[in-house]
């Protein structure tokens, strides 16, 4: 977390926003740029901007400085945004949403899921904002897709791209984009012929908000009646569910036994011919077995028959259902 030289864009695109009267100045000060913000009726505000991605940073710094202004580079999902705004962290990202409150002062603006061009300096593309849109690719639907294999599969790193493409279900191209935008933000490094990831913990939590946000709503899915939760885990333990990997409740508790599931989710691939037929599955709105498309490569990934450990805990997440989520952050309290 450090103080940024240069809030241009940003005070352009402030003065730009037809939501009242708005006054705001720069000035060097402090060591770096301070900015002053001004609503009519409201005491003038003071905020010292930084650049950085960490939430837990951008905390700390709030307890020295509670009207800190925190210029994110990148876009925060839904998740994420409301998690900044429910700690009272002011913040704008690359897309212009923003939260800003203190003395009088509130300013909230959300949904917006494009690299805005009015924070580009000059309206010009600059090296900068090309890592920006880069970064944005990165958290893309396919962009998630690379990032979930490499933070499940560590030897993927050092596959190669066509490999990882195949596994991931995208593109070569993608694969290429999603390691530069991990360089640049320090999450990959370098060593010679071979890659090693940086600060998983922290990544692992960002494709967790941005899977549930924006990878998971694009999934295809349906709902069937089929076996209880029990018989599935039986079925999939002796290996006998054809074309699909489970995940979900049933999963969580196959995991770790803290849990009574009423309902069990399995990956696939659309219109999961396979495991409909084996089970004589029927299409039902309250069924209790939903059937949701896959996103990786099954047979490279997950031969076993379960999703990986960090789908179930996002797809627990998702569900926010208290007691699932308490049992699934118990279990897997590593991503918290």
């Amino acid at each position: 977390m450090k103080k940024i030289a240069n809030i241009s864009a940003f005070v352009v695109y402030l003065r730009n926003l037809n939501i009242g009267h708005v006054s705001v100045g720069n000035s060097r000060g402090g060591g770096g740029e301070i900015l002053t913000l001004l609503l009519d009726g409201a005491t003038e505000t003071v905020m010292v901007p930084f650049s950085g991605l960490s939430y837990e940073d951008a905390l700390e710094v709030k307890k020295q400085n509670p009207y800190a202004l925190f210029i994110i580079n990148r876009i925060l999902s839904d998740l994420e945004h409301a998690r900044w705004a429910s700690s009272g962290l002011n913040f704008i990202d690359m897309a212009g949403n923003l939260f800003i409150r203190a003395k009088g002062i509130y300013l909230r603006i959300e949904g917006k899921q494009q690299v805005l061009k009015a924070l580009k300096s000059g309206g010009e593309t600059t090296p900068a904002h090309n890592k920006l849109a880069e970064i944005g690719r990165a958290f893309s639907i396919s962009g998630l897709k690379v990032l979930f294999v490499l933070l499940v599969e560590p030897d993927s790193l050092n596959w190669t791209v066509a490999k990882i493409a195949t596994t991931a279900h995208t593109s070569t191209g993608t694969v290429s984009t999603v390691f530069k935008a991990l360089e640049s933000e320090g999450y990959l490094a370098i060593d010679g012929r071979y890659r090693k990831m940086r600060h998983q913990r922290d990544l692992q939590r960002r494709w967790i908000e941005h899977y549930i946000s924006t990878l998971k709503p694009s999934l295809k899915s349906r709902w069937v009646q089929g076996l209880n939760p029990q018989e599935w885990r039986i079925e999939v333990s002796e290996g006998r569910v054809p074309g699909a990997i489970m995940g979900g409740e049933n999963a969580l508790a196959l995991k770790t036994g803290m849990i009574a599931p009423v309902t069990t989710l399995f990956y696939g691939q659309p219109p999961w011919k396979e495991i409909t037929t084996a089970y004589r599955l029927k299409t039902a709105e309250e069924g209790n077995t939903e059937l949701s498309e896959v996103f990786w490569e099954p047979h490279i990934l997950t031969p076993d028959g379960v999703v990986p450990d960090l789908l179930i805990y996002a797809d627990s997440l998702a569900t926010r259902d208290s007691r699932q989520i308490e049992i699934a952050q118990n279990w897997m309290g590593a991503y918290g």
